[in-house]
């Protein structure tokens, strides 16, 4: 279509009043055309003049874009209808056969015609093209958007000025074979870039536009062939560009683009523009090379070119891959940046590895960043893509599954975000591990600002053996994020909201972020919000000694590994088999820092290891500043707040709150379950939280095997209860216990017990309920206070019918040959009962029942028990075995005592 750049005669006065200002809405007298047409005699017959501002930047100074014969812009009344006026040149007006000047007002005038045009809130609502065809002076008319508005039908005869809702970006090439030019703001963190044409809202009254799509890219081609050397406008939406532009520029014959960019900060004004050259632009002759990807052929164009380690590509729209195939890319070495755009309707299925990108390439350099994948809106699931490993190609090779399918060099992979359903299918037979994000991650670089919102699940119910003509199995991974890591890489701020499913009873790790790792990895600041489940047990044939399932992390196995600063809130973790924690299953023996667990629930329905933190560590590992709150932890044997076994491992300043485990199994523990080889415990509290379950149960370790507990505390109504034997504020059963004929400890310091209740058939303590050091063990209480705590006898007693119950420890047994007891500068002034009227009490305010055979010794000294009578109660008539430091004492004992308090006169 022709534009002239000439003035309407009979408007010229008015828009020369309007450049470089703001033009008020004052109605045009049209005067009388020389030429006058003649009216319809059904009355039909409509005409009014229009013109738009002037821009007022220097190359267009002075001009208005003259209407062409025939050209159309829309009337739409205020009940929505729509007419279509065309321009006459010969009457200088619009006009139309079809109008209705019976109708109300107000009127909205909209150029360019369109019939989608409807008017919401006062607002024009109409869409801003995004790909222009440039006309005679460049620059693509149905592009330049004006509205204007008019009260009544009389004065929008007398003639309307519409506003300009664009802005104008002039770009010179010097050029022949360029086929297109696009223009883009720079995006900025995670934001998509300012968004330049789509849906817009346009204001009558001053030509503001708002954008509501995310169309950030405006691109001017002709329909065919190239353009020629010269000057070209794009017409954009008014918009602050605040990281910058760049402006890209495809030529004849060449799959990738030439482009300029800039990350200084540019303004879109609106009835203005910028000019991005004050001389013509060499395109040949730009350095900057990219795959410049506005739609599905882009995409599948750059897919279809061998990887270069130059490669730059830069998605400049959301890409629909509806109806289309795709082969993956396999080697990929170079740079693709999404630019926070969307790739969604993509579906792929095969019997290898499956990815958007299958593989990097081994020793290679990539970088692969900002883009959502399975998602319109960025929102939620687009309901179709999926990525789907099916009917493995044998059952000796791994397969990986995810939008990269395998890391292998040096590669960063940094803010992709996944809706899609990433799965093995339920006849696949293939060793897989799958991963929301990456399969299996062997890259040397980081990992950071991923996010997985799909369903991640193996449906499969086989997996593959270790090797061609092998008969060994092999264990099988699923992870929220990450599959498999195999490199001394890093993991960071990664998270899931995606339900992470297993029902493959050949698969060992399932997680909410990381499978299982192999390396010294580190997974720092990461967050699980969604549920993670395993719906089966182990298959009898599968060799699987472990079957785990974490909140983060299934099981990492090297001392150098981290865990870092990981979240989970909401979780839910479900699993028919044992290894169960909230943060990680197994951690073998690395570094566990400040991980929380909030607002959660862990279930575990099989055999044994449920902890909120971490199931199983062995030696050598720490776990510092870890907390669990608000939680419901389900539990089997062996089960703990913080973590269920650990062996030689240090916990400090780890805190259970506000939480409740609940188990039907022994050897559990508001902190630790159970607990072997020179644990260190420092620093821990369970605070108005419930623990229970059997025998060993203890509100801070339920077994405790060999080590020191420190400065830890039992506060505010919790409530610690055992059906069974071995119930203590601090832990259920000390052993001292090590075979290797060598000294061996279970060491208490300055722990306290406050205003909460532990509750046990027999041998329950405030302090310990059942203290049992073997050959040469000891077990050392220093500087320990048992405050305001009623320990209960509830049920029924031992064999012997003896209820053991005391302030310090219920049973003190050191019947092995060199075992020992220390009992100093300790106090308790909680209250004792005793239920049953057939137990015989044997209760006290340090220990309850203390047996100290030849072989053994014991030291008690510096206590304090401020009892009364009161103090204790006793169901039944009580046996004279209660006193104030001792209940039951055998003659047998060996001991020493010296230091003792008590302000009530009860027998020692």
């Amino acid at each position: 279509m022709k534009i002239l750049l000439l003035f309407s005669s009979a408007l010229a006065i008015v828009m020369l009043a309007s450049c470089n200002k703001e033009q008020k809405e004052e109605p045009v007298n049209q005067g009388t055309p020389s030429n006058e047409l003649s009216e319809p005699q059904d009355g039909s017959y409509f005409s009014f003049p229009a013109a738009r501002e002037v821009a007022t930047k220097s190359y267009l100074d002075g001009q208005d874009f003259k209407w062409e014969d025939g050209e159309a812009i829309a009337v739409v009344s205020a009940n929505g209808n729509i007419t279509k006026f065309t321009y006459n040149e010969t009457a200088d007006a619009f006009t139309s056969d079809s109008f209705d000047s019976s109708t109300s007002g107000p009127f909205y005038v909209v150029s360019p015609f369109s019939e989608s045009i409807s008017i919401v809130d006062g607002k024009v609502i109409t869409v801003f093209p995004a790909d222009q065809r440039p006309g005679v002076h460049g620059v693509d008319p149905s592009a330049l958007l004006s509205v204007g508005k008019t009260p009544d039908v009389e004065t929008l005869s007398n003639g309307v000025v519409l506003k300009n809702a664009f802005s104008l970006v002039q770009v010179q090439i010097s050029d022949t074979d360029v086929t297109s030019i696009s223009f883009e703001g720079n995006y900025q963190g995670t934001e998509v870039s300012p968004s330049l044409a789509g849906p817009v809202a346009v204001d009558p009254a001053n030509g503001t536009a708002t954008v509501t799509g995310r169309v950030t890219s405006v691109s001017l081609a002709p329909e065919s062939g190239k353009l020629a050397a010269g000057t070209y406008t794009l017409a954009v939406l008014p918009q602050n560009l605040p990281a910058g532009m760049k402006v890209v520029f495809k030529r004849e014959g060449e799959v990738q683009a030439h482009y300029r960019s800039s990350s200084t900060a540019r303004s879109l004004e609106r009835n203005a523009g910028i000019s991005l050259s004050s001389s013509a632009i060499n395109v040949s002759g730009l350095k900057a090379r990219c795959y410049y990807i506005l739609n599905e052929t882009d995409l599948q164009a750059w897919n279809s070119q061998t990887p270069a380690k130059s490669d730059k590509a830069f998605l400049g729209a959301d890409i629909d891959m509806s109806g289309q195939s795709w082969s993956q890319r396999t080697g990929f070495v170079g740079s693709f940046d999404g630019q926070n755009h969307f790739i969604y309707n993509f579906v792929y299925e095969t019997s290898e590895y499956c990815g958007f990108i299958r593989t990097t390439l081994p020793g290679g350099t990539s970088d692969i960043r900002n883009f959502g994948f399975g998602t319109k809106d960025g929102e939620k699931w687009d309901g179709v893509s999926k990525l789907t490993h099916s009917n493995s190609s044998n059952n000796y090779t791994w397969y990986y599954v995810g939008i990269i399918g395998k890391t292998q060099g040096s590669d960063s992979v940094v803010n992709v975000n996944n809706f899609a359903t990433i799965e093995v299918a339920e006849g696949s037979t293939g060793k897989t591990r799958i991963g929301g994000i990456c399969g299996n991650w062997a890259s040397s670089l980081t990992m950071l600002d991923c996010i997985n919102y799909g369903t991640v699940e193996n449906r499969a119910t086989a997996t593959g053996i270790d090797e061609k003509g092998g008969t060994t199995v092999q264990t099988s991974t699923v992870g929220g994020v990450v599959g498999q890591c195999d490199a001394a890489s890093q993991i960071e701020a990664c998270n899931n909201y995606g339900s992470i499913v297993n029902n493959n009873p050949y698969v060992a790790w399932v997680s909410g972020i990381l499978g299982s790792c192999g390396k010294d990895a580190t997974v720092k600041n990461c967050k699980n919000f969604g549920s993670v489940t395993n719906t089966v047990s182990k298959a009898s044939d599968s060799g699987i000694d472990w079957i785990g399932v974490g909140g983060i992390v299934g099981v990492m196995t090297t001392a150098g590994a981290v865990i870092e600063g990981c979240e989970c809130n909401g979780l839910k973790i479900k699993s028919s088999d044992h290894v169960i924690g909230g943060i990680a299953a197994r951690f073998n023996s690395g570094t566990l820092k400040n991980c929380h667990v909030y607002i959660s629930e862990i279930n575990g329905t099989g055999k044994n290891y449920i902890a909120g933190i971490v199931s199983y560590m062995s030696s050598g590992g720490t776990i510092i500043g870890c907390s669990v709150e608000g939680t419901k932890i389900y539990g089997r044997q062996n089960s703990g707040g913080i973590a269920a076994r650990l062996l030689g491992t240090q916990v400090t300043n780890c805190t259970f709150e506000n939480s409740s485990l609940t188990s039907n199994y022994s050897n559990v523990g508001g902190i630790i379950g159970k607990a072997e080889k020179s644990i260190v415990v420092t620093g821990c509290e369970v605070i108005r939280s419930q623990v229970s379950g059997t025998q060993n149960i203890g509100g801070v370790i339920g077994w405790f095997d060999d080590g020191t507990i420190k400065d830890c505390q039992v506060l505010d109504n919790s409530t610690i209860t055992g059906s069974g034997d071995g119930v203590g504020g601090i832990v259920g059963r000390a052993i001292a216990n090590k075979s290797d004929g060598y000294c061996h400890f279970n060491t208490f310091d300055h722990c306290l017990v406050e205003s909460s209740t532990i509750t046990g058939n027999y041998t329950v303590g405030g302090i310990v309920g059942y203290a049992y050091p073997d050959n040469n063990g000891v077990v050392s209480i220093y500087n320990c206070g048992v405050k305001k705590t009623t320990s209960l006898v509830a049920k029924s007693g031992n064999t012997n019918n003896y209820a053991l119950v005391a302030g310090i420890c219920g049973w003190m047994r050191c019947s092995d040959p060199g075992s020992s007891y220390k009992v100093i500068n300790c106090y308790s002034n909680g209250s004792i009962t005793c239920e049953l009227e057939t137990a015989k009490p044997s209760a006290s305010g340090i220990i309850g029942f203390c047996q100290v055979t030849n072989t053994g010794s014991g030291i008690i000294s510096n206590v304090s028990v401020p009892f009364t009578a009161s103090s204790f109660v006793f169901n039944g008539t009580p046996t004279s075995y209660y006193g104030s430091y001792f209940g039951f004492l055998p003659d047998s004992s060996v001991l020493s005592a010296s230091n003792l308090y008590c302000i009530s006169g009860l027998p020692a």
